[in-house]
């Protein structure tokens, strides 16, 4: 097999600009544990700030099973490489060439046989550094990429899209942070790249027993099953569980309402409807998302809309037919629903200035007007809890201005730098700040609230 290009194009640093070839494997007839194809896909990364001078180029070895991530293979994902090595003038991926994605792939850590590998690589890789350098005798760094992922195992990935923001995937991912093993089950969109949409716990189980079993790094995957954990939470979700603080002066009510806008919410509705005995109405307008959140993350006694969230705030969109489905929809749930006393907002959508691609809430919904219709359709002392990812710090700042002239009671809780939960108290009196965990109550509260409250 012949490879030939043009080694010129790769002279000088090209802002922002990234190649994909195939070239021999060095190792060929050798049992190499780094570079096993026959050929192999480099990837060369120009960096889009200001270069240094002298350049400076360092190598990745893309780790195994990770050979057609999105984060190996597409513009985003290599911006994101590109800030993870910031100062590196341009960056060569050496991957081996692979064909999809393998369902179940476990990621094993290879430490041994980096160096042998880089050293059969590194002169093949010398004819794609700048031309300013191959005279100095430049040796390409090796630089390691560390990942918290452990094993994957491919639950859904659909061909054809199967709601408005196209395809998407559902995995269950195992991952070790500081010795610590969580395996959770994730939801995403292929045009967003790495935005996780949903997210939720899942339990290893012995596949032949069921029983529950503690993950380690010897465990065989191939002998378990994942169920999703009903009882515990992802951060996101427990910090818009904490949204309903404010209102535990409202827990002994016999109906508890709350109405989420947006299927990206629906693992945590179904907790409070499951635990927390909620009356609990779903509104998503893309239905099969809403169809696979049902079957994979065990969504459950919840009331669904197949409505857009604009119809349900009257957000001056055409309405649906009366006599269509959504139409029907639409007349049950103004007949049976008006207020509740709370609100969930996880809703977003697709941004062009925002780093992961994606908005939440849309720009549309932090309007004064958008927020005024939304406070309509809260009970005295109520809340509304937003999941909040700012595109940028002016969305984040008129947001919460806007939050604070329509409801005056405003509470946020950070998550990381931009991601976290904001939560808004409809009042008409003075209500207390979020009580602190560890205060007791003023007044002994009813059993049932005992119960609430350590649930």
């Amino acid at each position: 097999m012949a490879f030939r290009f043009d080694t010129t194009l790769f002279d000088t640093i090209h802002q922002w600009n990234s190649t994909v070839l195939h070239v021999k494997n060095p190792s060929e007839g050798q049992k190499d544990p780094i570079l096993r194809s026959e050929s192999l896909r480099l990837t060369v990364i120009d960096s889009c700030w200001m270069t240094k001078n002298p350049p400076l180029v360092a190598a990745v070895f893309v780790p195994l099973g990770y050979e057609n991530d999105w984060a190996f293979c597409t513009p985003a994902g290599f911006a994101k490489l590109m800030t993870k090595f910031y100062g590196i003038s341009r960056l060569i991926l050496v991957a081996n060439l692979t064909e999809g994605n393998p369902k179940h792939y476990r990621f094993d850590e290879v430490s041994e046989g980096l160096e042998g590998a880089a050293d059969k690589i590194r002169a093949t890789l010398t004819e794609f550094i700048p031309v300013t350098l191959r005279n100095a005798e430049y040796k390409i760094p090796f630089l390691k990429h560390n990942d918290s992922l452990v094993f994957r195992s491919n639950i859904s990935n659909l061909i054809e899209p199967a709601s408005a923001l196209g395809d998407f995937s559902i995995h269950e991912e195992v991952t070790k942070i500081n010795g610590e093993f969580e395996a959770r089950k994730v939801l995403r969109f292929k045009n967003t790249d790495n935005w996780i949409h949903r997210a939720a716990k899942i339990k290893a189980l012995i596949r032949k027993s069921r029983k529950g079993v503690d993950l380690h790094d010897k465990i065989n995957y191939g002998k378990l099953n994942f169920k999703v954990d009903n009882v515990n939470l992802v951060p996101l979700c427990e910090a818009m569980l904490n949204g309903l603080r404010p209102i535990s002066i409202l827990l002994e009510k016999k109906e508890r309402r709350c109405l989420c806008l947006g299927g990206n919410g629906a693992v945590l509705t179904s907790f409070l409807a499951n635990q927390l005995k909620f009356v609990v109405v779903l509104v998503e307008i893309n239905i099969g998302l809403f169809e696979a959140l049902q079957v994979d993350f065990n969504v459950k006694n919840i009331y669904c809309f197949n409505l857009n969230w604009r119809n349900i705030i009257k957000q001056g969109v055409a309405e649906p037919s009366p006599s269509s489905v959504a139409g029907k929809h639409l007349a049950i749930f103004r007949k049976e629903f008006s207020l509740f006393y709370v609100i969930m907002v996880d809703l977003n959508e697709a941004d062009s200035f925002s780093l992961t691609g994606q908005c939440a809430p849309p720009r549309e919904l932090i309007q004064v007007n958008m927020l005024e219709k939304i406070k309509v359709m809260i009970e005295d002392n109520g809340v509304v809890v937003f999941h909040v990812n700012p595109p940028d710090y002016q969305f984040y700042a008129d947001f919460l201005t806007n939050l604070i002239d329509v409801f005056g009671k405003v509470r946020k809780i950070m998550l990381t730098e931009n991601n976290l939960v904001v939560i808004a108290i409809k009042s008409r009196r003075n209500v207390s700040s979020i009580p602190a965990p560890s205060k007791a109550p003023a007044t002994a509260p009813s059993t049932e609230r005992k119960v609430f409250l350590i649930r």
